[in-house]
């Protein structure tokens, strides 16, 4: 948790890098002017820091961790989390600043390409497989209700990502960002899809690691939120989650 205020109005980049520093390199030549700072966190891989503030950590501790302890250290309002095997696009921080302006915002994402330039991201969709299971799944159409988005290319209110405790160590590189969300919903602060913010997402950046623990997220996700949700009908989770508006 952080012991320190926010600097009003500033936006802190968040990075988490498990290797490839070549990616993240591209992503941080991608981001737009007038950010406060870039924190960008070494995943245990001693790699050269690359950001304003830079966090080495002696171990892989994956993505959840990794995101608290940058967010920890970073001092603006408003917290961008960036994968970064990410590119933003021209006009990509514009759309999401519009939106988490509104007090009542706590998370907006913007619409994710794949690297053949087709929509890899449109918002989530929640849904219980034929086995019952709650599991998750990219929308590449944007539609109402929308559950919940990505925080591949993020930006979340910082008092709302510590007010639901950030991100869940209990993930491992996959689900957190719908924990996440849903965490947010549930306390209160709206989630918003601004489909204008674009950025391409390639191919994941995380190594093979980004699936070895896809069942034990799944496992967890429904262990958290499937009674819960058994009657969810898009719209009786806390605040809504919406496009656009």
């Amino acid at each position: 948790m952080r012991g320190h205020g926010y600097v009003k109005g500033a936006i802190s980049a968040v990075i988490v890098q498990y290797n490839r520093q070549d990616l993240t390199e591209k992503l941080i030549k991608s981001l737009p002017e007038g950010l406060h700072e870039i924190v960008c966190v070494q995943n245990g891989n001693g790699e050269q820091p690359l950001g304003t503030h830079n966090v080495a950590l002696s171990d892989n501790v994956g993505w959840g961790r990794g995101t608290n302890a940058g967010a920890a250290l970073a001092e603006g309002e408003y917290l961008l989390l960036l994968n970064n095997d990410v590119e933003c696009h021209e006009g990509f921080l514009e759309p999401l600043v519009a939106r988490i302006a509104r007090s009542t915002v706590g998370c907006v994402a913007g619409t994710l390409l794949n690297s053949d330039g087709t929509v890899q991201h449109a918002g989530i969709d929640l849904f219980f497989d034929q086995q019952g299971t709650l599991t998750a799944a990219n929308r590449t159409v944007p539609s109402e209700p929308l559950d919940v988005v990505s925080l591949a290319a993020a930006l979340v209110r910082a008092e709302a990502f510590w007010h639901v405790g950030g991100i869940s160590p209990t993930f491992w590189c996959g689900y957190e960002d719908v924990d996440f969300c849903l965490k947010l919903r549930q306390g209160g602060w709206r989630v918003v899809y601004a489909p204008e913010s674009v950025a391409t997402h390639g191919p994941h950046g995380s190594g093979p690691d980004r699936w070895a623990h896809v069942h034990d997220n799944i496992r967890e996700l429904h262990m958290r939120w499937a009674d819960m949700l058994s009657s969810y009908d898009g719209e009786t989770l806390g605040a809504e989650a919406t496009t656009d508006r």
